[in-house]
């Protein structure tokens, strides 16, 4: 493949998995079809097969694209930084408030999380790993203050804050305490 091939292919596969991050957040999975995506990118249907065999395969990139995306600005600053354990601890607040404050991927993966469930096999491993890297980086830190079955109980808990206020925020705008789980893990950081 050409490069100016190779570049255009990959900037409309990124076009694609952004619009569908979107019409997936606002309309969930079952609510939003290929067309809409098409439209939306301003491509036929048929276009989108050159990218994605299924709409199951687009989900799957959607949902890895975002797991990705989290391990390098947040799950991974623990187990890859060289900055000392305070500095690093810094960093990960500062980027795991960055990540509450756009909480389309939590929110997209925590849809998902109930939308489709076991039915799309690649998507729920990426779901799998998101919760299970978030878990063990809030862990990592925890651990540093608490028991191992302290900082577990501890992590989860924080976990559940948020995914909580996301499902009330979904059923009432006006709901804004996603960032409770932070204050909880600052709180118990402190």
């Amino acid at each position: 493949m050409k490069p100016q091939k190779a570049t255009k292919t990959h900037k409309t596969r990124e076009k694609l998995i952004s619009a569908a991050n979107e019409l997936f957040l606002s309309r969930g999975y079952q609510q939003t079809s290929l067309l809409m995506i098409a439209n939306r990118c301003e491509i036929s249907k048929p276009t989108i097969y050159h990218y994605f065999n299924s709409r199951e395969t687009l989900v799957a990139n959607v949902v890895q694209a975002i797991y990705e995306e989290c391990w390098q600005s947040l799950f991974g600053i623990p187990f890859t930084s060289e900055l000392d354990f305070q500095a690093c601890l810094e960093a990960y607040i500062e980027q795991f408030d960055k990540l509450l404050s756009d909480d389309n991927k939590i929110g997209l993966i925590n849809r998902f999380l109930y939308e489709i469930g076991d039915s799309i096999p690649q998507a729920k491993k990426y779901v799998e790993l998101f919760y299970r890297d978030w878990l063990a980086s809030l862990k990592f830190f925890l651990e540093k203050k608490f028991s191992i079955e302290q900082a577990n109980e501890y992590a989860e808990e924080i976990i559940c804050y948020i995914l909580g206020a996301l499902t009330l925020r979904h059923n009432d705008p006006r709901y804004t305490k996603m960032k409770s789980g932070l204050l909880r893990f600052k709180t118990l950081m402190a």
